[in-house]
Order: structure tokens, then C-alpha cells, then sequence
């Protein structure tokens, strides 16, 4: 998921090591990109967001984060980070960030892993017997 995985590692440099400037991009993108999204479902539904080119991508923040007042919630705080001056305040919020977009990241490997249409009969066999 383009831009989700960017956000989680600029999440994670600005905690760790205060790379204000990586985040703020990051969240400029990113908050732009959720915000559109909001504003014009269609496009979603059209696949004209990048963040949801697919209907795997679609499906997997639908299934991470599973209630449209939740998505709401994650794009206030997105955008109130953006906008604090205070560094504390910054770094406690961006560290409370991480967990909904780890577990974006997680849905994402779940549904790569777990395909939705079974392997055709004979693969698993042919796995199996390689070395």
C-alpha cells in the first residue's frame, strides 16, 4: 500500500530519532490523499485515490480500520499532528499513530498471504515435494 507504509516508517523515525521534516511530508501526502477519499467516496469506489488504486487496497483498510467514524478519527489525528507546535504533544500522538497503521500493515500481509481464490489442485503437492 503506497504512502500507508511511508507513513508508518516516517511514524517510527520521528519518534525514534526526531525526523520532524520526513513526517510532515508524510502527513501532507497521506492526509490529503484520506481527505480526498473522505470528501468523494467515488473516487474510492473509482479507484482514483493512489492510496486505494485497488480493490485489495480498498478492502484492506476497510478491514483495519473496520468503521467509517474510525478512518474519521485516524484523519482528525493525522491532521491535528500536522498542525501541533508542541513537540511533546507531537511525539506522543505520532507514537499513539503507529498502532492503527501497523495494523493496516498487518491486514495488508494477511490478505497477501490468505488469498482469496484457493491454490489450483496439484500445487500444494508440487511445494511439497521440492527441496
Amino acid at each position: 500500500m503506497a504512502g500507508f507504509e511511508v507513513i508508518t516508517e516516517a511514524l517510527f523515525s520521528y519518534v525514534e530519532g526526531d525526523d520532524w521534516p520526513k513526517l510532515e511530508t508524510s502527513l501532507r501526502e497521506i492526509v490529503g490523499t484520506l481527505q480526498a477519499a473522505s470528501a468523494r467516496p467515488s473516487a474510492v469506489a473509482n479507484g482514483e485515490s493512489p492510496a486505494f488504486a485497488s480493490y485489495e487496497r480498498r478492502r484492506t483498510v476497510a478491514q483495519a480500520w473496520t468503521t467509517e467514524r474510525e478512518r474519521e478519527d485516524i484523519v482528525d489525528r493525522l491532521s491535528n499532528l500536522l498542525r501541533s507546535a508542541d513537540a511533546s504533544q507531537r511525539k506522543a500522538e505520532a507514537k499513539a499513530l503507529i498502532e492503527p497503521f501497523q495494523r493496516l500493515a498487518n491486514q495488508a500481509l494477511w490478505n497477501f498471504e490468505q488469498p482469496s481464490e484457493p491454490l489450483p489442485r496439484g500445487v500444494l503437492e508440487l511445494c511439497k515435494a521440492a527441496p
